[in-house]
């Protein structure tokens, strides 16, 4: 197995973790884990491909997701004093059991896909797909808010992976555009939640139902 591949597991692992851990600072380590594999992914394929613009891509990764993003959620999570998810929509077991279809699913979708990827590397358009329902899932089974944003989060970094695999790189204008985006919304929706947790004393999203008229 070659660095890209080991970087590429490494990201599924991260995602898979996700789904398991109930420690709301672990899941800000992993999802910090999965960023950084992603940044160095695109660094390498940089480096192997001679593209520059997978360069940026790296760096930008770096900055906002492995960097800016953890640090918001980390001050987020001293500012709730919340450590742990207590609640979830369906067991654990039974999400890691949907988590491993979901991965079989996702490489099962992704064969037909193979020929439209503009990088040839073996499984990150497969893993990109899985990252997708990952977070996806995470959204559906986690009540707390913090969570879900994690959840969308790994959503957001799947379908960057599998943007990069495709393209080969986007241009920096492109670049900035879907970063800045990522970083404002990571920062309102921070805010958010500690409203959330400052005015029902939760994070608990289900709580957002008696506001309903």
């Amino acid at each position: 197995m070659d660095f890209s591949q080991s970087l590429t597991m490494l990201l599924l692992t991260a995602s898979l973790l996700l789904i398991i851990t109930r420690h709301l600072a672990r899941a800000v380590h992993l999802l910090t884990l999965q960023s950084l594999a992603l940044a160095a992914l695109a660094a390498f394929w940089g480096y192997s491909f001679a593209n520059h613009e997978l360069y940026w891509a790296a760096v930008l990764t770096l900055v906002v997701k492995g960097l800016v993003t953890p640090w918001v959620l980390l001050r987020l999570l001293k500012a709730i004093k919340v450590k742990k998810e207590m609640e979830m929509t369906l067991p654990m077991r039974l999400n890691l059991i949907l988590a491993l279809l979901l991965i079989l699913v996702a490489y099962r979708v992704a064969i037909p896909l193979k020929a439209l990827a503009t990088l040839p590397v073996p499984h990150s358009l497969p893993v990109a797909i899985a990252m997708i329902m990952l977070g996806l899932l995470l959204m559906i089974t986690r009540k707390k808010a913090l969570t879900q944003i994690i959840g969308l989060i790994t959503m957001e970094n799947g379908l960057y992976l599998s943007a990069i695999t495709a393209t080969g790189g986007m241009p920096l204008v492109v670049e900035l555009g879907i970063f800045f985006d990522l970083l404002v919304g990571v920062i309102l929706l921070g805010i958010f939640a500690y409203r959330i947790n400052q005015t029902f004393d939760t994070l608990n999203t289900d709580t957002l139902q008696s506001l309903k008229g």
